[in-house]
């Protein structure tokens, strides 16, 4: 695998991914950041097995392929690059331990984790898009989010459930949370926005 990056969109998106990745864990691979090069985007995938982060980016794919190294070394060297550089991230083979980060007169190898044993999801079966501002995102997780429980015997109710819903007639996003006490609930207006995958929403 050989890709070529620009600088400031490799340095955005592993800083936004790195959010997702466990800092202690005991499963190495998790420190991980997945990388999979095809057509003409470059993605990064990071989990900490609750939260999947991905980001696409540009990229010249002069081989495609996949592999995993080190989120925060990847986000480290990303930040401190040349703004505007181009970086050249290679792996030559599945017998090679290491990957190659390459721009100007800078060089680093970083070891590498195959692809396969990175945790993803699959494809979900059933699901809804929309885009959305992100200061209505806010607002419904704000004003509800205090009613979340903290209890961690009570996994199931650390959350906000967010769902599409008919509410007289208007399609909303609603968001939900409850620590078996009181519930608590907020909601918006979908608009044109909404776009059905597959499936139908639960109410």
């Amino acid at each position: 695998m050989k890709v070529l990056v620009q600088q400031p969109a490799l340095q955005r998106a592993t800083a936004r991914v790195v959010s997702a990745v466990e800092r202690r864990n005991t499963i190495p691979i998790l420190s991980n950041v997945l990388l999979r090069a095809e057509g003409d985007r470059l993605s990064i995938t990071a989990t900490d097995l609750d939260i999947e982060v991905v980001e696409k980016l540009p990229a010249e794919i002069v081989q495609p392929g996949e592999f995993t190294v080190s989120a925060a070394t990847l986000a480290e060297i990303a930040r401190n690059a040349p703004p505007g550089a181009e970086l050249a991230i290679e792996w030559a083979s599945h017998d090679d331990p290491r990957a190659t980060v390459k721009f100007g007169r800078s060089r680093y190898q970083l070891p590498v984790l195959p692809a396969g044993d990175f945790p993803i999801r699959g494809d979900l079966t059933e699901a809804v898009s929309l885009t959305l501002d992100a200061a209505v995102l806010h607002r419904l997780l704000d004003r509800v989010h205090f009613a979340q429980s903290t209890d961690e015997t009570r996994y199931y109710l650390n959350g906000v459930h967010l769902c599409m819903v008919s509410d007289e007639g208007e399609r909303v996003l609603r968001s939900v949370a409850t620590d078996g006490h009181r519930m608590v609930r907020d909601q918006t207006p979908c608009g044109e926005s909404e776009r059905m995958i597959a499936g139908p929403s639960s109410q």
